[in-house]
C-alpha cells in the first residue's frame, strides 16, 4: 500500500491492523484508513471482521493487564492516581480506534458498548473493594476512587460516520452487534478477563493499604 494511500484489497486491510495492533501508530494507520475502501468478497469480508474483533479484544485485556500492573505496584495515593490516569490515556487511545469513521456503523457500535461496559465493570470492582476496606481505612481509598473514576474518555463526532466503500463486503456492511462476524463473545471474554484482572490488583491494593 502507497504511503497517504487507504487500504483497499484485504492484505492491505490485515497490514493497516497489523499495524495497530501495538498501539503506538494509532495516528497514523487512521490517517491511512481514512482513505480506505473495501475491495473484498464475503468471505474477506468476514474475516476481516473477525481480525477487527480480535485486535480489540487484545487491546482491552492489554489494558486490563496494565491497570493491574499499576495497581499491583502502587505504594502510595499519588501511584493510584498514576495509574487511573494512565488508564484513561490508553482507553482514550482505543477509542479513537474505534470511533473512526473507516468502520461500519454498527462494528463501532458494537466495539464502543464494550469498551464502555469494560471502563463500568472495571470501575465497580475498584469500588467493591474499596468498600471492603472502608473500615480499616476510613474510607480513604473509597474517596480516591470515586473522585477519578475510570472511563472512557471519547473523541468529540466531528468526522462524517460513513463506512469506506465497498465493491462487495455483504458481511462486513450489515455487522449487527450480537451474532455476527464481529465476535461478540471474543469482547465478553476480554471484559471478564479484564474484570478478573482489575479484582485481583485492587484486592491487593487494598491488603497494602491496610498494612500502611
Amino acid at each position: 500500500m502507497k504511503r497517504g494511500a487507504g487500504p483497499a484489497t484485504y492484505a492491505e486491510w490485515a497490514d493497516a491492523l497489523a499495524r495497530l495492533e501495538p498501539g503506538d501508530a494509532d495516528d497514523e494507520v487512521l490517517r491511512d484508513l481514512a482513505e480506505a475502501r473495501m475491495d473484498l468478497s464475503g468471505g474477506q469480508a468476514e474475516r476481516l471482521a473477525r481480525r477487527v474483533s480480535e485486535l480489540f479484544a487484545l487491546r482491552v485485556r492489554r489494558i486490563a493487564d496494565s491497570i493491574a500492573k499499576r495497581l499491583g505496584a502502587r505504594t502510595s495515593d499519588l501511584d493510584y492516581d498514576r495509574a487511573i490516569l494512565a488508564a484513561r490515556h490508553e482507553l482514550g487511545a482505543l477509542a479513537r480506534v474505534v470511533a473512526a469513521p473507516c468502520w461500519p456503523q454498527e462494528a463501532r457500535k458494537t466495539m464502543r458498548s464494550s469498551l464502555d461496559e469494560f471502563a463500568r465493570k472495571a470501575q465497580e470492582e475498584l469500588e467493591k473493594t474499596a468498600r471492603r476496606a472502608e473500615r480499616d481505612d476510613q474510607g480513604r481509598m473509597l474517596s480516591l476512587v470515586r473522585k477519578l473514576p475510570l472511563l472512557v474518555p471519547w473523541p468529540d463526532a466531528g468526522a462524517s460516520a460513513a463506512p469506506p466503500s465497498s465493491k462487495a463486503s455483504p458481511a462486513w456492511s450489515s455487522l449487527h452487534p450480537v451474532g455476527s462476524s464481529m465476535n461478540r463473545s471474543n469482547m465478553e471474554t476480554s471484559e471478564a478477563t479484564a474484570g478478573g484482572s482489575v479484582n485481583s490488583a485492587t484486592s491487593r491494593y487494598a491488603a497494602s493499604d491496610n498494612k500502611n
